[in-house]
C-alpha cells in the first residue's frame, strides 16, 4: 500500500519542470563592483607607476551548453567605470581615465552542487581610454586624447541558482590592454575587478 500512496508524489516529481540550475540556455545579467586600474608610464629616461580604485558597472548576455556536470558558455559584456589614475614624478605627469569596455569570450565550468557552478573564463576586450601626458622639461612630448585599446581578459567565479530562472554570481576579472604610445611615451593599463551580478536564465 505504501508504494501505491507514494505513486502520485513520484509522478509529480517526474513531471515537474527542470530547475534552471541545469545551467544551460540563454541568459542576461546586470553587474557592478570594484575596479582597480594600474598604470605604467615610461619614456627613454624614466618609468612611473600608479593605481587607483573605482566602480565598474554594466550588463551582459550569453548562452550556456551543459554536458554532464561540465558547462561551456559564451558571453558578451558592456561596462563603464569611473576609475581615473594620475601619476607624477619630477617634471612628468600622466592621467588615465578608463571608460567604455566591451568584451566577448567564453567560459568553462563544473556543477559542484545542484544549484552551484564554478567556472573560469577568457575573453577579448576593448576599452576606450582618455590619456594626458605632460613633461615641463620636454614640452614636445606632451599629448592628450582618447583612443581604444584591445586586450585580453581572464577570470573566474561562482554562480548560484536562486529560483528556477534567477541567479546570482560573484566574479573576479583581470584585464590587460595594449600599450598606448605617443610622442616617445608609452602608457600601459591593466585592471583588476571583483563583481557581483544578478541575472535571469530563459
Amino acid at each position: 500500500m505504501k508504494y501505491i500512496a507514494l505513486a502520485p508524489l513520484a509522478a509529480l516529481i517526474a513531471s515537474a519542470p527542470a530547475l534552471a540550475a541545469e545551467f544551460s540556455g540563454p541568459f542576461v545579467e546586470a553587474h557592478a563592483g570594484w575596479d582597480r586600474a594600474n598604470v605604467k608610464i615610461s619614456d627613454a629616461t624614466s618609468t612611473l607607476k600608479g593605481r587607483d580604485n573605482g566602480t565598474v558597472y554594466g550588463a551582459g548576455a550569453g548562452y550556456d551548453f551543459r554536458r554532464g556536470n561540465t558547462v561551456f558558455g559564451i558571453d558578451a559584456n558592456i561596462d563603464d567605470a569611473n576609475t581615473k589614475e594620475c601619476v607624477a614624478a619630477g617634471t612628468e605627469r600622466a592621467c588615465i581615465k578608463a571608460g567604455r569596455d566591451l568584451s566577448l569570450g567564453g567560459r568553462i565550468g563544473y556543477v559542484v552542487a545542484p544549484k552551484a557552478l564554478i567556472y573560469a573564463k577568457a575573453a577579448y576586450t576593448n576599452v576606450r581610454i582618455g590619456a594626458t601626458y605632460t613633461d615641463s622639461r620636454i614640452p614636445a612630448n606632451n599629448f592628450s586624447g582618447h583612443d581604444e585599446r584591445d586586450g585580453y581578459r581572464i577570470g573566474g567565479g561562482v554562480e548560484y541558482a536562486v529560483t528556477a530562472n534567477a541567479f546570482v554570481k560573484a566574479e573576479y576579472r583581470y584585464s590587460d590592454y595594449k600599450d598606448y604610445k605617443d610622442s616617445g611615451a608609452r602608457i600601459g593599463v591593466s585592471r583588476h575587478q571583483v563583481l557581483g551580478a544578478i541575472g535571469y536564465r530563459f
